[in-house]
């Protein structure tokens, strides 16, 4: 269907071809779907140990975050002491890694989760650094989820997160296995949230 219009300021007509524009419309809209469909956030496994340790010179980072949530998982198998499930020579008792988060983008979230546990721990700590602070330290129950563990969100940078035992029922081993979920989102949104609930 055309509809005729008139040119700005030169009076002639200037034909338009209505269904081809919706075609157009269509077509962009159908690609900008197929690219936001391909975005995938990072999936890591651990497969080669994690560091028994928190390191930014020496530390194994698992790369850039992407928009969105990412997964870290991997295993503990340790010993618990009476007081203490995270000794240094007690067996894999800690995992650390370190993340990247792009600039223009804020974690929103970081949620851990434990399950498959065997033996006697009965909680595990969770610990987020910069190299210049500390940005959140928590303990959490065996077979659980953590919620999420930040009271901010978290700006660009490099950060390094450790799961790690932390208390047993009895002097013991332990095995079990932990995911860390981390959500990020571009930084104008947490901004346009917070400036919505004002």
């Amino acid at each position: 269907m055309k509809q005729d219009f008139l040119v700005r300021d030169s009076g002639q007509p200037f034909s338009v071809d209505k269904t081809l524009m919706s075609r157009k419309r269509w077509f962009a809209f159908c690609a900008l779907v197929l690219i936001v469909s391909n975005v995938q956030a990072i999936d890591v496994q651990e497969t080669t140990d994690f560091p028994g340790s928190s390191s930014f010179a020496f530390g194994v980072s698992v790369g850039e975050l992407d928009p969105g949530g990412n997964t870290v998982s991997g295993t503990l198998d340790g010993v618990c002491a009476p007081n203490d499930c995270n000794g240094a020579k007690d067996g894999d008792t800690q995992d650390s890694f370190l993340v990247t988060v792009p600039e223009g983008y804020l974690i929103e979230s970081i949620e851990v989760t434990s399950a498959n546990i065997g033996g006697v721990i009965t909680l595990i700590g969770f610990g987020v650094r910069s190299p210049e602070e500390n940005i959140a330290f928590v303990n959490i129950p065996v077979n659980s989820n953590s919620g999420n563990v930040l009271t901010d969100p978290v700006p660009a940078g490099e950060y390094s997160l450790s799961v790690f035992g932390r208390l047993g029922s009895e002097a013991g081993p332990f095995t079990l296995d932990w995911s860390v979920s981390i959500s990020i989102v571009p930084a104008v949104e947490i901004f346009q949230d917070r400036f919505d609930q004002v």
